[in-house]
């Protein structure tokens, strides 16, 4: 089954400034990547780019 991500979830994992909702969204990437059914849309992807 896919995981898809959303982009606030790449973002609390990409910003270090909130250790809870960073540790959170790293334990849910980990968790996808583990099962390998971790899918990024390109509109997340794009959006994340464009915020960070």
């Amino acid at each position: 089954m896919a995981g898809l991500v959303d982009t606030n979830i790449l973002f609390c994992w990409f910003d270090k400034r909130f250790p809870v909702k960073h540790a959170i969204a790293t334990e849910m990437l980990r968790a996808l990547v583990a099962e390998r059914s971790l899918v990024p849309p390109r509109q997340v992807v794009a959006q994340f780019v464009s915020v960070v």
